[in-house]
């Protein structure tokens, strides 16, 4: 019995530690927007209109968001180059 009492003791702590996080959680809002005069790719903050961000790439770029949202690609044609950026969604 006293098992028991101590897996679901842990189990708890574990639920609660997992709570904490999602706590720290924030939704948040990013357009990534492509420069096609300049071989630059900026990260915006939809909600502020702040920068977040610039990348340099080798090219022009055409974006395509991964599945999972995870990534943004930078598909650079002229340059014949694909470029990944972490898009900070975890």
């Amino acid at each position: 019995m006293q098992t028991l009492w101590r897996n679901a003791a842990a189990m708890l702590a574990l639920l609660a530690g997992a709570n904490e996080a999602l706590a720290d959680e924030k939704e948040a809002w990013s357009l990534f927007v492509s420069d096609h005069a300049a071989p630059t790719i900026t990260a915006i903050d939809a909600v502020s209109g702040g920068k977040i961000g610039t990348f340099s790439v080798k090219g022009p770029a055409t974006l395509h968001r991964s599945a999972s949202g995870r990534a943004v690609f930078a598909v650079q044609g002229t340059a014949g180059t694909v470029t990944a950026i972490s898009s900070g969604i975890a």
